[in-house]
């Protein structure tokens, strides 16, 4: 997941802080989706295209943008004992940098991609993804590394990595970021076969071990989401090891209210603007499912938007007629639930469909014969992911395209009276959006720059009841109760720059630290009792460190 689980605009998912409006260019600021899977049903989709550092050089030093250079004596001695896991200068992914299965992702001081078993006894020797990667996305236990890419048609070398089958050439005829993996790692689909200066691709299936499955099984599939007339890229779900695939193949424009144009794989969906009045450009798009070499097609007249539930059992899809249904997988009656659909998800059990009508009235309903919509906020923009355990959703009506940040409500999933947490607007989440216990809501504001102050509230309480946890935070997570690990302090400087590393109690409000600058992008495990960072901090050694939750 990015940093900031946030924010995108005209209906498209996006990644990254302030940012992931190039999250081909520039990948999003970040924690770690995998190590969090209660917050996102994320398969980590999202390319990290940061410079690796063995380009240009190393620079130990603490770089001074943004302030003076800080030295451990300034902020203390660590209070939590860190064990150094790998030697050597890495530098980790913005988006996203942790496999299901628990390794760590990075750039190494030679420019390679590589992956350190964060389970492992130190010394851990990396793992070589790709000599040559430059971009970078992980998918469950799958990370799929491009190079040679050609800047103006995105088209390069697509390399597959698991621990189980190493790295393997895929295509050389890859487009840049299109690529997924089954939950268990097995199975991948990708971009394949680029042309037409790569707006035009095939889907091709194979094994985690390049074994091909289905070559070409969905040929001619329209790659464009930077059209004027038809915005459309394939979106990617699974149903065990199933691909579902929501593709275009014949552009056409859209019906008034419809917004096109949806990465399925992040957190966050936003839409129905003032642009919808007129009849904005789109692609119909057809949802199919792959079996080895047999596809078949679902359905077809749908918006470019796909969300799956987690079992990958029903599918929620809207037509160009604004109708939201969920669809049994692989057949059953549709399941009608709103004909005035903008976006919206379907939640993990796959019981409630969540969305944004094209009036801006954004409602939950139950999928079944009866769905019985309720209404849980108006003029809404923006809406976060629900978390697996939640009983309370964020949601914005002021959002701005330019910062990424936004007003914030929080309301229950049960319907009643929604918080007003930021009005201004300058909120954000950065990370968890609640402690691991459920009972605190954590949020973002006075978000400037990649920081915001760190923010905590009893959602059963009222909205004046909010404490300040830590001002200028970049990101944070809940492992266990109301404990939350973040970073602050931040420098800006290579990577996403630098921060120090406490933990805090959100309720008694006792705090350690952890370690000083080190890389801003830390990570978990899926456990969530192991933090897991890089250190270029000249007080110690460079490399990989692991310390234990508290």
């Amino acid at each position: 997941m990015s940093k900031l689980l946030g924010f995108g605009t005209n209906g498209v998912r996006v990644l990254g802080a302030f940012s992931a409006l190039f999250v081909l260019a520039a990948a999003a600021n970040c924690g770690s989706s995998s190590s969090d899977p209660g917050t996102v049903a994320d398969t980590g989709v999202g390319v990290d295209t940061n410079v690796p550092p063995g380009e240009g050089g190393t620079d130990t030093n603490k770089p001074t943008e943004g302030g003076t250079d800080v030295k451990p004596s300034e902020v203390g001695t660590p209070d939590i004992k860190s064990t150094l896991l790998a030697d050597g200068t890495f530098q980790p992914l913005s988006s996203n940098g942790m496999t299901s299965d628990d390794f760590f992702i990075c750039f190494d001081d030679a420019g390679q991609a590589v992956a350190i078993n964060t389970a492992g006894t130190a010394p851990v020797t990396p793992d070589v993804i790709d000599k040559t990667g430059a971009s970078i996305l992980v998918s469950g236990k799958a990370v799929f590394s491009w190079h040679a890419v050609d800047s103006k048609t995105s088209i390069g070398t697509l390399v597959v990595w698991t621990k189980a089958s190493g790295a393997h050439e895929l295509t050389k005829t890859a487009v840049l970021g299109e690529a997924a993996a089954s939950a268990d790692g097995t199975t991948i689909i990708f971009a394949d076969n680029a042309h037409g200066g790569g707006k035009t691709v095939d889907l091709t299936v194979a094994k985690a071990d390049g074994t091909i499955i289905a070559k070409s099984v969905i040929k001619d599939v329209l790659e464009d989401s930077t059209s004027t007339t038809a915005p459309c890229t394939p979106t990617f779900a699974w149903s065990g090891n199933k691909p579902l695939v929501n593709w275009c193949a014949i552009p056409v424009v859209g019906e008034t209210g419809a917004d096109v144009g949806v990465d399925a794989d992040v957190a966050v969906d936003v839409g129905a603007d003032t642009a919808d009045a007129a009849a904005p450009a789109g692609a119909i798009a057809s949802l199919s499912l792959i079996d080895g070499t047999t596809v078949t097609s679902l359905r077809s007249n749908l918006q470019n938007r796909l969300s799956v539930d987690k079992a990958g059992a029903k599918a929620f899809v809207i037509d160009f007629n604004g109708d939201i249904q969920v669809l049994p997988i692989p057949t059953g009656a549709a399941l009608p639930i709103d004909t005035k659909g903008s976006f919206g998800d379907l939640l993990a059990a796959g019981d409630k469909a969540i969305y944004v009508t094209t009036t801006g009235d954004f409602k939950i309903a139950t999928v079944g014969a009866t769905p019985a919509p309720v209404t849980l906020g108006t003029k809404v923009q923006v809406f976060f992911n629900i978390p697996d355990a939640a009983k309370y959703v964020y949601y914005g009506t002021n959002y701005n395209s330019k910062t990424g940040v936004s007003d914030l409500f929080l309301v229950p999933l049960a319907g009643g009276t929604a918080l007003n947490l930021d009005a201004k607007p300058d909120g954000a989440i950065f990370g968890d959006q609640f402690t691991a216990d459920g009972t605190l809501a954590l949020y973002y504001v006075a978000v400037s720059a990649g920081t915001g102050d760190m923010m905590v509230v009893d959602p059963t309480k009222a909205v004046t009841t909010a404490e300040k946890l830590a001002p200028g935070v970049w990101v944070s997570y809940s492992p266990k109760g109301s404990v939350v690990v973040y970073n602050d302090g931040y420098i800006a400087g290579s990577g996403d720059g630098q921060a120090n590393l406490r933990i805090i109690d959100a309720k008694s409000k006792a705090k350690n630290l952890v370690a000083v600058q080190a890389e801003a992008d830390f990570y978990m495990n899926h456990a969530k009792t192991k933090i897991i960072y890089s250190s270029q901090d000249v007080s110690v050694k460079p490399g990989l460190y692991v310390a234990d939750v508290p």
